[in-house]
C-alpha cells in the first residue's frame, strides 16, 4: 500500500483534487439510501419480523427459525429491536451496511488510481440496484459490506498484514455468511485468489499450505457450518422465471436500465466485453486479482446453477457479485478518460446517462415504494362504512400477511377480518378484493369487471403501484350491487 493510499484512508493532508468531490458523492449516496427507506414495508420484510417475533433468545435465530427468508444478522438486528412504530428503524442496518459498501469501494478504487476510486464511488453511489437493496430490511445489504470487508482485508494478509487482520477477516466471512447465502459467491472469490498466490510459492509447498490453513482454516469452517445449516432449510418458494430472464434483468439493473429486452441484451453483451477485457487486463498486469474476480462474478454463480439448478432465482441473488464488476467498469472507464479529449468525453458523458438513468429508477421508488399497502387499507377504511371490512384476495399468503399486518394501524372502530379462499369457497363473498402482480412483472390493465362462482359480482376501484425489484402492485376491487 503505498503512502497516498494511506491518507486517503486516514484522511490526512492530500492534494488529491477529487477528493472534495468524492466526499459530495459519498453523502449523496447516504442521502439516496436513507430517502428510500421512508416507504411500507414489503412482504419479505414482514415476513422476516414475523419470524424473528417466533425466537425467544438470539441463539433460536440459528436453531430454531430454519427458513430461507430467515437472513440471521438482520434477524437479529430485528429481534434486538423488538416492535416498534417507526417502520423505517427496522431498515436502519441495511442503510449503514449500505452506505459503507459505497465508502469501501472508493478505498478499493483507490488502490488503482484516484480517478479510479471516484469513478467507483458514483457507480457504486448512485446504483440503483444497491440502494434499493440498502433500505430494505434484509440481509443483501449486509453480504455485499462483508464482502467488499473481506476482499479489502484479503488484499491485506496478501501484503503480510498479520493475526489481526486474519480475526478480522475471519470476522468478516462468518458476518458476511450470516448475512445471507449468496456471500459465499464472494468467498469463493477470495478463496481462489488466496489459492493462486500460494501455488506461486512451489519451493515451498508447505509454507504455502500453512499460510491458507492460517487464513482460511476457520473461514472454511464456517463455510461448511452455512452449507449444512443451509440444507436444513424450508424454501419459501416464489414465481419461477427462466435463466436467461433472471440474467437479462440483473444486468439491466446493474446499469440502471429501463425495462426493454433489446436493451438488456445488448448491456449484457457490452457487460460481458468489459468484464472479460478487464480480467486480460489484470492477468497482463500480473494481478492475481482477475481470479478473484473470475470466480466471484462469473464462476461460482455459474457452478451454482449448473450444480443446484435452483427454481426460484431473483436478480438480487446476484446482488453481491455486482459492486465488483462495477470496480472492473471503473478500471476500465477511467483508462478511457485517460486516452484524450474523445475519452474524457466518453467518460463524463457515461456517468451523467449512468446516473441519470437509476436516479431515474430511484424516482419510482420514492413515489410508489415497495407497494402501498397501507395507502390501499386506508382507502378501503374510508370507503367502508361500518366497523367491520371484509376483505378477499387472488393469493390468501402473500396478500393476507400484508393486510393483516397494516390493518393494526387502521383508525379504532375499524377492523378487518380477511376472508381466505375468494373465490374457491361458494359462501366467501367479501366487500373488497384485491389482486396483485409482481413488481418484477410488466403491468397489466386491470379487468374491470368480474364475478366469483357464487355469482357476487366485483367492479374495479383502484389500483396501487409499486416501484421494480420488491413489493405487488395491488388492484382493487368492490364489492357490486
Amino acid at each position: 500500500m503505498d503512502g497516498s493510499h494511506r491518507k486517503w484512508i486516514f484522511g490526512k493532508r492530500d492534494r488529491d483534487p477529487l477528493l472534495v468531490p468524492s466526499i459530495v458523492v459519498f453523502l449523496a449516496a447516504v442521502a439516496l439510501r436513507l430517502a428510500a427507506v421512508f416507504n411500507d414495508l414489503w412482504l419479505d420484510e414482514i415476513w422476516s419480523l414475523n419470524l424473528a417475533s417466533l425466537a425467544s433468545s438470539p441463539i433460536e435465530i440459528i436453531t430454531k427459525l430454519t427458513h430461507d427468508n430467515n437472513h440471521p444478522i438482520n434477524s437479529f438486528y430485528i429481534w434486538a429491536l423488538g416492535e416498534q412504530r417507526s417502520l423505517e428503524l427496522y431498515r436502519l442496518l441495511s442503510v449503514i451496511a449500505g452506505a459503507a459498501s459505497v465508502w469501501i469501494m472508493g478505498v478499493i478504487g483507490k488502490r488503482y488510481g484516484r480517478t479510479e476510486s471516484f469513478t467507483a464511488l458514483v457507480l457504486g453511489g448512485f446504483s440503483y440496484f444497491l440502494i434499493h437493496y440498502s433500505s430494505e430490511a434484509r440481509g443483501y445489504a449486509p453480504a455485499v459490506f462483508f464482502a467488499l470487508s473481506g476482499f479489502l482485508l484479503a488484499g491485506e494478509i496478501a501484503t503480510g498484514k498479520g493475526w489481526l487482520h486474519r480475526g478480522l477477516f475471519w470476522l468478516t466471512v462468518l458476518l458476511g455468511l450470516l448475512s445471507h447465502s449468496t456471500y459465499l459467491f464472494a468467498y469463493s472469490g477470495i478463496f481462489a485468489w488466496s489459492a493462486l498466490r500460494s501455488m506461486k510459492d512451489r519451493d515451498r509447498a508447505g509454507h504455502a499450505v500453512m499460510e491458507m490453513l492460517k487464513t482460511h482454516g476457520i473461514p472454511l469452517l464456517f463455510a461448511a457450518g452455512e452449507i449444512f445449516w443451509l440444507t436444513s432449510l424450508t424454501i419459501g418458494g416464489g414465481p419461477e422465471y427462466p435463466l436467461p430472464d433472471v440474467i437479462l434483468e440483473t444486468v439491466r439493473f446493474t446499469f440502471g436500465l429501463w425495462e426493454n429486452r433489446s436493451l438488456a441484451v445488448i448491456a449484457c453483451t457490452v457487460a460481458a466485453a468489459v468484464f472479460l477485457w478487464e480480467i486480460r487486463s489484470l492477468w497482463k498486469e500480473k494481478s492475481d486479482q482477475w481470479i478473484f474476480h473470475l470466480t466471484t462474478v462469473f464462476l461460482a454463480p455459474t457452478l451454482v446453477l449448473l450444480v443446484l439448478k435452483p427454481a426460484v432465482l431473483f436478480p438480487r441473488y446476484f446482488l453481491v457479485c455486482v459492486p465488483f464488476f462495477l470496480l472492473l467498469l471503473a478500471r476500465w472507464m477511467s483508462r478511457c478518460a485517460g486516452r484524450g479529449t474523445p475519452g474524457k468525453i466518453f467518460y463524463a458523458s457515461f456517468l451523467i446517462i449512468y446516473c441519470s438513468f437509476n436516479l431515474l429508477l430511484f424516482g419510482d421508488l420514492l413515489r410508489y415504494g415497495r407497494g402501498r399497502y397501507s395507502m390501499t387499507l386506508e382507502y378501503i377504511a374510508r370507503q367502508t362504512e361500518g366497523e367491520t371490512i371484509t376483505v378477499g384476495s387472488d393469493h390468501d399468503f402473500r396478500n393476507g400477511m400484508l393486510v393483516d399486518f397494516y390493518s393494526r394501524y387502521l383508525p379504532p372502530g375499524k377492523k378487518v377480518i380477511y376472508v381466505p379462499e375468494t373465490g374457491v369457497r361458494p359462501e366467501a363473498a367479501p366487500e373488497w378484493i384485491i389482486t396483485h402482480r409482481i413488481a418484477t412483472d410488466p403491468p397489466s390493465a386491470p379487468v374491470h369487471l368480474f364475478m366469483l362462482p357464487n355469482g357476487s359480482r366485483y367492479i374495479f376501484k383502484e389500483v396501487f403501484p409499486s416501484s421494480t425489484l420488491s413489493g405487488f402492485r395491488w388492484y382493487l376491487y368492490r364489492k357490486g350491487k
